[in-house]
């Protein structure tokens, strides 16, 4: 037997209980029984409580959204025939996709991306209309924690955050996390705007508050050079990826006003030469049990990454992970020859 319920996000918490009750403990006591409950929010943000017999067998699994051809598909079912491919910009979440195919300005294809990303905020002002401005600002961010979170609001809405302490950042997480739209971190620390929204979003911010977009970036590399001198060669490969996404915005609109703490590096060689020294900077840090681990994680988030690929030239990302890789390699050898010369001495 197999139990299929849709839409969990809308349950009522006293319906939710009984359904456990009635059906579906009763149903997994007697075994041969497969349960799928689906939603647009995490089980944790949905406000449910769960019984025992139900969470010790639950299984939390994110759904993928609808890719390229379900959107076409579905679309046509609606009577629509996309002119292009609308998951650009509503990601193939279900709901947001439909709304914006139905949209009288569809057809307009220059109307699209700001028409997706309006029926976003719609339907998270249906939840929480106080994150509305800050969901924004953080999709320029491949991640976030509390502290964080807390810190960037401080600086754009003082007047409204006037606490930049980690449990102002964890009660408007908690908000966010309400929306759909943010999720906890697949490693488990911190938390990250949905990655089929974040694109969106993140180019609705640079088109409408391109200075502010901007200033985003240069927060957020500040913030990870403190955090890399503290310790956390981690946030080294933010620290990249944030001076980068400076440096493209700057590319795409020469008439924005360039943070002065922040270098300016328009030319490819300029930008690789400034990456080449903040990597090689940051990496002297790091104790040597740990080089081989730091420069791996590194070369493959350079690699692998979606958004270093958004502002950063494919050559440019190849010379920089050579870079670190071969520096890596030069740096083990160079141990392992004065530690071979210990050993002679001895």
């Amino acid at each position: 037997m197999a139990l299929f319920f849709d839409t969990l996000e809308e349950a009522v918490p006293e319906t939710f209980t009984w359904v456990q009750e009635h059906i579906l403990v009763p149903a997994l006591e007697e075994g041969q029984v497969f349960i799928a409950m689906a939603a647009r929010a995490h089980y944790q943000a949905l406000n449910l409580k769960g019984l025992w017999p139900v969470l010790r067998k639950m299984e939390i699994r994110p759904l993928r959204p609808f890719d390229r051809e379900d959107v076409q598909i579905q679309a046509r079912l609606l009577g629509m025939q996309p002119l292009e491919d609308i998951t650009l910009y509503t990601g193939g979440v279900p709901g947001i996709k439909k709304k914006v195919v139905l949209e009288k300005s569809y057809q307009e294809k220059a109307t699209l991306p700001d028409k997706a990303v309006e029926i976003i905020f719609t339907y998270i002002a249906e939840k929480v209309e106080e994150v509305k401005d800050i969901l924004l600002v953080m999709a320029a961010f491949r991640w976030f924690n509390d502290r964080l979170l807390a810190h960037i609001a401080h600086c754009f809405w003082p007047d409204r955050y006037q606490d930049s302490r980690r449990r102002t950042g964890n009660r408007l997480a908690r908000k966010m996390l309400a929306t759909w739209w943010v999720g906890e971190h697949p490693q488990g620390y911190g938390y990250t705007v949905a990655p089929e929204l974040r694109p969106v979003l993140d180019r609705y911010h640079f088109s409408h508050h391109p200075q502010q977009h901007l200033e985003t970036h240069r927060l957020a590399f500040q913030w990870f050079k403190q955090e890399v001198a503290a310790g956390d060669w981690e946030s080294l490969v933010d620290q990249v990826y944030h001076l980068s996404a400076a440096w493209y915005d700057r590319k795409q609109n020469a008439d924005l006003a360039f943070p002065e703490d922040l270098p300016l590096a328009p030319t490819t060689e300029e930008r690789v030469s400034c990456l080449r020294d903040l990597l090689s900077r940051g990496l002297e840090g790091v104790r040597s049990e740990e080089q081989a681990k730091a420069r791996e994680r590194i070369c493959r988030s350079l690699e692998e990454g979606e958004e270093f690929r958004s502002v950063l030239d494919q050559t440019e990302i190849e010379q920089l992970v050579a870079f670190v890789s071969q520096d890596g390699a030069a740096t083990l050898a160079k141990e392992q020859n004065a530690q071979g010369g210990m050993n002679g001495q001895g």
